[in-house]
């Protein structure tokens, strides 16, 4: 489910502009870090990144619970927070 806060139009501009982004090597994109329960039951992954032009910094994360009981919950939550790094304006996404 989404919070509403995102056009689809403009998500598939940017969309376009990170990978035109990324194809000219201005881009730093780390390895996602995951932590799972001990009982491997759910798990939470983080997904750092940076793209420049214009210079910004966003972190998606994400849990993931496979065995949610469906339809009361979606079994992947999670939420973007995007910094633009000239302002370091923060927003949620």
């Amino acid at each position: 489910m989404s919070s509403g806060c995102c056009r689809w139009r403009s998500a598939s501009i940017s969309l376009a502009d990170a990978l035109a982004t990324l194809a000219r090597g201005d881009a730093v994109l780390p390895l996602r870090q995951m932590v799972w329960q001990p009982d491997k039951r759910g798990m939470i992954g983080v997904m750092p990144g940076y793209l420049g032009s214009p210079a910004r910094f966003g972190l998606k994360i994400v849990s993931i619970f496979p065995a949610t009981p469906a339809p009361a919950y979606d079994s992947h939550q999670g939420a973007v927070l995007i910094v633009r790094s000239a302002r370091s304006a923060a927003r949620w996404r």
